[in-house]
């Protein structure tokens, strides 16, 4: 659930725009030690400075694609037990369900996000793409992904032994070590629960690995990428799920490849929300399916270029 603040807006809105000006100038604002982080570690600050507007949430459609496939049940059941109230291995069963042998999406593990020149970080998650496009030749090239994965309690343990990490033997053998570890993890966590930066992170990192699979041909003749993402989480009615899609320009790539790139237009990131019912479970998969692929059926789906490429 959102807060009453997303509740009465309808819009999370940012207050900078990346205008006219390269990220290392807006770098030149603050601490790098603040900024220059990994995104488990990332905060409003993060967003800000990247031009995130978080639009919803807004009801799903009432879409479906009629799909039946040997194993559907056995799935199900998978699906069922793993969002049993506490963490079971909801990324797993969420796989399971989207990519098992017989449905049209195939997964893969993590992302990597690329930030100028700076080593490449790897994000922690699933992602889908077109199966029949997805070959065993290791010659050939991947075909884009078109939507990720992450559940909110994966993010939440992989904070937490983060920042174990970086308190060391101070958070677990003295107080007042525990307990600035304990402060820091509460100063990240967000307190729009659907506004979670780490989210942000995997969308860009799903765009630039879209925008490196199209190919240099491609790219040429396309404005931007489509990113889409599956966020998982437990609020006050039971489970939840979100899919967070956006836009991502060329020239926001560009600037995110090359740090001192100075964009001729303002830059920002539009993330729209779409809240989707988990019940009935019978139809969850037909109908995530549906919304992934904008399409009825399994005919009207295109290439994997045709979902992601902007023209």
């Amino acid at each position: 659930m959102a807060t009453s603040r997303a509740q009465d807006t309808g819009v999370f809105s940012s207050t900078r725009r990346l205008n006219g000006i390269s990220i290392r100038q807006r770098l030149g604002h603050h601490s790098r030690s603040r900024i220059l982080v990994e995104p488990l570690l990332w905060t409003e600050l993060h967003l800000d400075l990247l031009g995130c507007d978080l639009i919803g949430p807004s009801p799903a459609p009432d879409v479906v694609m009629k799909l039946e496939y040997p194993g559907d049940e056995r799935r199900l059941r998978s699906f069922k037990s793993e969002f049993r109230p506490g963490y079971g291995n909801r990324e797993g069963g969420m796989r399971a369900l989207l990519g098992g042998s017989e449905v049209p999406l195939q997964w893969f593990m993590h992302l990597e996000l690329r930030f100028g020149d700076y080593p490449g970080i790897i994000l922690p998650c699933s992602y889908f793409c077109l199966r029949n496009e997805c070959t065993d030749d290791a010659g050939s090239a991947p075909p884009p992904p078109i939507v990720a994965h992450i559940d909110q309690g994966h993010i939440a343990f992989m904070r937490k032994r983060k920042i174990q990490s970086l308190y060391g033997r101070s958070a677990r053998y003295n107080r007042p070590g525990a307990k600035l570890a304990s402060l820091r993890l509460k100063r990240l966590v967000p307190t729009e629960p659907l506004r979670e930066p780490y989210l942000v992170a995997v969308l860009i990192a799903l765009a630039q690995q879209q925008w490196r699979t199209l190919g240099p041909a491609s790219i040429k003749r396309v404005s931007g990428v489509r990113s889409k993402l599956l966020y998982t989480s437990v609020g006050p009615g039971g489970n939840a799920l979100h899919l967070y899609s956006t836009t991502v320009s060329s020239t926001f790539l560009a600037m995110m490849d090359d740090i001192a790139f100075v964009p001729p237009t303002p830059q920002s990131l539009s993330i729209q929300l779409t809240a989707i019912p988990f019940e009935p479970l019978g139809t969850l998969r037909d109908r995530l399916i549906a919304l992934i692929l904008e399409a009825p059926s399994l005919e009207a789906v295109g290439t994997s270029r045709d979902l992601v490429a902007c023209p």
